[in-house]
């Protein structure tokens, strides 16, 4: 910012309004205006236009966290915000504000809202916009898939083929009992009309409620198997239906073709899903093993292959946010997490347990560091658990922000303070204080920097980052006769 050709002890004239003008030279054609008369925040505008000093600060944003329930019904939210107000001596107090938010029903995750000039005040320079973006909140029941709803349920393979009824409360409140008789298949789906999401801008719309289904294999086939004729019949009757209704060529039929049909199609519907003609017929020959000690999961294999669905082997990563403070981040710390999964028994019965996993932060670790705990997810059949996976999120600090392996701290000062020098006192990380003088002349961007003081270097805790220091120069708002003259004299000639 200064000019690089004059000495240390050179008298300031000409050094830093003007790189090309001589010291002796009318102030005409430098940044300041030749008429001593005119308007006293020229000094100031110059100075702010001779450095590319933004006219508006950088919007400020926020995450809005809203459950589905304020995004179906709408709701009222406030927030407290705290910011700094100048008054017209130029004088800075802090002051908490409460901003009102009245959702709509329908905002989805993403959604703006922006409070105009809610940021703090400094002079000459706009207030930054005050922008929350809304995100949803993980339900227990339902997820959202645009303007439509989803609920999955795990039900038995008994189930699957008997009929099941699911209760759910909405959004709203209000019970909904949905019997379903259909066959329920891998990949069969419930559709309601009208009982997702609300469609913004016409809230009396909405979009579906879809309802999917996690069937649940039983360990042991042959028990199901033994249930007999009367879910036999029961199934022969409900594919008989399925089968009527989608065949062009279907005509009523007497009653010796109807149980010739029911028959069959009690055959076919066995050989569909389980690869067999019939639980009760001799299973040599059919899609059972031959040997009655033979591998049960031979009949699940079948069920999926007829309804090119695949076996899971896995079940997919369960990802959590581990929030960790930077004194958290800059020493290491230990982390205790409590987690509740599902484990099952030989039987196929599960129940809730709670563990505790222990994190050992590494000093240097960076935000999206992920720790996998392998296969802590929930236990069902046939289906290795998920992993758990916690990745690291930076909690905002107060003092410092990082950049990489750098620290970075921003300190507001005076115009006088700038010219005439300044001391930073700051506590460290790792709670040693720092007092660093700077004799130096702090221009708009000027940056104090101290190596090794910045975040240890992962793989090597004896080296670290730098650490950044900048500064925000408060201007004042008006210049008097005196002051001016005395910018004159040290500055002009």
């Amino acid at each position: 910012m200064f000019s690089t050709n004059n000495s240390p002890d050179q008298n300031r004239r000409g050094t830093m309004f003007s790189t090309e003008s001589s010291p002796n030279q009318n102030w005409s054609g430098t940044i300041f205006s030749n008429n001593v008369y005119g308007d006293d925040d020229d000094i100031v505008r110059a100075f702010a236009q001779r450095f590319g000093v933004s006219a508006k600060d950088p919007a400020i944003k926020h995450t809005l966290s809203c459950s589905l329930e304020e995004l179906y019904q709408g709701a009222t939210k406030r927030v407290k915000i705290t910011r700094q107000v100048a008054d017209r001596s130029d004088l800075t107090r802090e002051i908490e504000e409460i901003l009102t938010i009245d959702t709509k029903p329908g905002w989805k995750k993403g959604t703006e809202i922006t409070f105009e000039e809610k940021g703090n005040e400094r002079p000459n320079i706009t207030p930054a916009d005050v922008v929350f973006i809304v995100d949803e909140k993980p339900h227990s029941e339902f997820s959202r898939d645009g303007n439509d709803l989803i609920v999955t349920r795990r039900i038995s393979v008994a189930e699957a083929f008997t009929g099941y009824t699911v209760h759910l409360i909405t959004l709203d409140g209000r019970n909904l009992t949905l019997p379903i008789n259909d066959v329920i298949h891998p990949n069969y789906q419930k559709v309601v009309p009208n009982e997702g999401m609300p469609i913004p801008g016409d809230p009396s719309k909405r979009g579906i409620l879809k309802i999917k289904f996690d069937i649940r294999k039983p360990l042991d086939w042959y028990p199901l198997a033994a249930v007999g004729d009367k879910l036999q019949c029961y199934l022969t009757l409900r594919y008989t239906e399925l089968e009527q209704f989608s065949s062009p060529f279907f005509h009523p039929p007497s009653i010796n073709e109807m149980t010739s049909q029911r028959r069959a199609t009690a055959e076919g519907v066995f050989a569909e899903f389980f690869g067999s003609n019939s639980p009760n017929q001799n299973r040599r020959g059919t899609g059972f093993s031959s040997n009655i000690n033979g591998n049960d999961n031979d009949i699940f294999r079948s069920f999926e292959q007829s309804f090119g669905v695949s076996a899971p082997g896995k079940d997919p990563a369960i990802k959590h946010t581990l929030p960790c403070s930077l004194e958290e981040l800059y020493q290491g710390a230990t982390k205790r997490v409590k987690i509740t999964r599902q484990v099952a028994d030989r039987s196929g019965l599960t129940r809730k347990t709670e563990e505790i996993l222990t994190i050992d932060t590494k000093p240097g670790w960076k935000k999206g560091t992920k720790i996998t705990f392998e296969e802590k997810g929930n236990e069902r059949p046939n289906v290795t658990p998920a992993d758990v996976v916690f990745i690291v999120d930076e909690k905002p600090h107060s003092e410092f922000t990082r950049d990489g392996n750098d620290l970075i701290v921003t300190r507001r000062i005076s115009v006088t303070e700038a010219f005439t020098g300044y001391t930073v006192h700051l506590i460290t990380l790792d709670g040693r204080n720092l007092t660093l003088p700077i004799n130096d002349v702090i221009h708009p961007n000027y940056q104090k920097v101290v190596p090794n003081e910045g975040m240890p270097i992962l793989g090597d805790p004896t080296k670290r980052g730098i650490f950044k220091i900048k500064f925000d120069i408060r201007f004042p708002a008006r210049v008097n006769a005196e002051q001016k003259a005395g910018i004159r004299r040290l500055f002009g000639p």
